[in-house]
């Protein structure tokens, strides 16, 4: 009982004081409090005592921290997520069940660019052998995954991709000039696609001579049905399909439902993945102005 009540007690912050005459005290305080409460967050658990997990306090506790304590960074909470781990390995359990629930909870985010944390934990313990737990299936899922994920994380360059337009005529990813490309994997008679895909082409028509871009890419093999979609939306954007199967772009983009849209900028470095329709406009409004400031 001592120890799940310790688990329970908030992080005694301590008073920070500084000269009256500091610029931005408040803020300087709130700072200094916010990191001391971090880097302290841990320190009421036991984590040889894997009885603690009988509890629903970890749980918890662990959830509040990727919530609402670490600020939303994929580097800020790698390094968090690791430091927990690391004092979890006083006991095998404990090392058992934060491992499993921060990777599963970074694997499953609906936040754009956790998943690089994912990567990183499987990457650092599943694919290293400190999982005692995993046995050989697990390995190759989790294996499998990660290779799925690498290539497409948010910060790298997008793979590149030559494909085939309606009349034949080959287009290639990497020499697209353009500020932003908007990078879109659908298929016509795919319901979803059926309603973004016209939504997504009324946002380029008014975008379309401000340095934005949408190549399009036909995932199927029904030539006609791919066409005429085109035709009845006047879709003149750049439309492509992979005729000859030989770009691999399914593993690479991991398309494993449509629509799935991307967005590139200039340097075709992935800065937005798997973004609905009506949240482009906002983010590369958003981006643009974040870049005038530099």
């Amino acid at each position: 009982l001592t120890k799940i009540l310790k688990v329970l007690t908030p992080v005694d912050i301590p008073e920070f004081k500084f000269p009256e005459n500091t610029a931005k005290k408040d803020s300087l305080t709130r700072l200094y409090q916010y990191v001391y409460n971090k880097d302290h967050y841990w320190d009421n658990v036991d984590f040889s005592d894997d009885r603690l997990l009988r509890t629903a306090f970890i749980e918890q506790k662990l959830s509040d921290f990727f919530k609402n304590i670490v600020l939303m960074n994929p580097d800020s909470l790698t390094k968090e997520a690791v430091k927990v781990c690391e004092l979890a390995k006083k006991n095998k359990y404990f090392f058992q069940y934060v491992v499993v629930y921060t990777t599963n909870y970074f694997e499953t985010s609906q936040i754009m660019g956790m998943d690089r944390i994912f990567v990183n934990l499987a990457e650092r313990y599943y694919l290293k052998n400190e999982c005692w737990w995993a046995d050989s299936t697990i390995l190759r899922k989790i294996g499998e995954r990660v290779t799925k994920l690498k290539p497409n994380l948010i910060g790298e360059i997008a793979p590149d991709l030559k494909m085939e337009d309606t009349a034949g005529v080959w287009h290639q990813l990497k020499y697209i000039k353009a500020d932003y490309i908007i990078l879109a994997f659908w298929e016509p008679n795919c319901g979803h696609c059926k309603k973004e895909i016209p939504k997504l082409y009324e946002y380029y028509r008014t975008v379309r001579d401000s340095g934005i871009e949408v190549f399009a890419v036909f995932t199927q093999h029904e030539l006609d049905e791919w066409k005429k979609f085109i035709r009845e939306h006047n879709l003149d954007w750049i439309n492509v399909w992979d005729k000859y199967n030989f770009t691999n772009f399914r593993n690479l983009y991991d398309i494993y439902s449509t629509p799935t849209i991307y967005i590139l900028d200039k340097n075709k470095k992935i800065i937005a993945k798997r973004i609905g329709v009506e949240q482009i406009e906002k983010f590369i409004q958003y981006d643009r102005k974040n870049n005038t400031k530099k």
